[in-house]
């Protein structure tokens, strides 16, 4: 049992080495920063691997499935849950990008999985995932899926006009490697993003 009493399995992650709580923020990395280079390149090629397989998996399934392949999250149901947020949150186009909402669930699971005050847990989260989601409206101008893509993907004409376009790869795989980079230290320094 960990101190909230909770019981820990074999699989959820242990807090880093250090000892280090993520009780504040700090100062923010750089994309892959402290990541290494062949980390960095595998790590990309797995997430290219996994979005343009056959599967039916969203972005947000992606972005979990890799980072808990990787060992930065532990491996549970968030990915088979994740299957309703894809497309702006059941394809609506309305909610946040897959990318964004797969890596804000992933930061919410190595929090938890990292902190050892539960009542921390919510707050050092939602910092986290205010700043990634500043900073991808920053670099990207917003983060809808539908502003992003430029049309809606809702119902069948949005699905066939999104199949015909390049979008896949100019748009949301630029996305998720976006998102993805920024969750790299995390994973392999088990320290903060941002």
């Amino acid at each position: 049992m960990d101190s909230s009493g909770r019981a820990q399995d074999a699989t959820e992650s242990k807090p880093s080495p250090t000892g280090r709580a993520l009780e504040s923020v700090g100062s923010r990395q750089s994309p892959g920063e402290n990541v290494s280079a062949a980390y960095l390149v595998a790590a990309r090629e797995s997430l290219r691997s996994l979005f343009f397989s056959e599967n039916g998996f969203s972005c947000a399934q992606v972005i979990l499935d890799v980072l808990q392949e990787t060992g930065g999250t532990s491996a549970g149901s968030s990915t088979v849950q994740a299957y309703a947020l894809g497309g702006g949150i059941g394809h609506t186009g309305e909610g946040w990008c897959g990318a964004l909402v797969g890596g804000a669930m992933a930061i919410g699971e190595f929090c938890a999985g990292h902190m050892e005050d539960p009542l921390a847990v919510a707050p050092a989260t939602w910092q986290y995932v205010q700043d990634l989601h500043e900073d991808f409206v920053n670099e990207f101008g917003c983060a809808t899926c539908q502003e992003l893509l430029g049309f809606s993907i809702q119902g069948e004409e949005g699905l066939a006009h999104y199949e015909q376009t390049n979008c896949k790869e100019d748009i949301c795989f630029r996305n998720l490697v976006f998102v993805l980079e920024r969750l790299l230290p995390i994973v392999q320094n088990q320290s903060p993003p941002f």
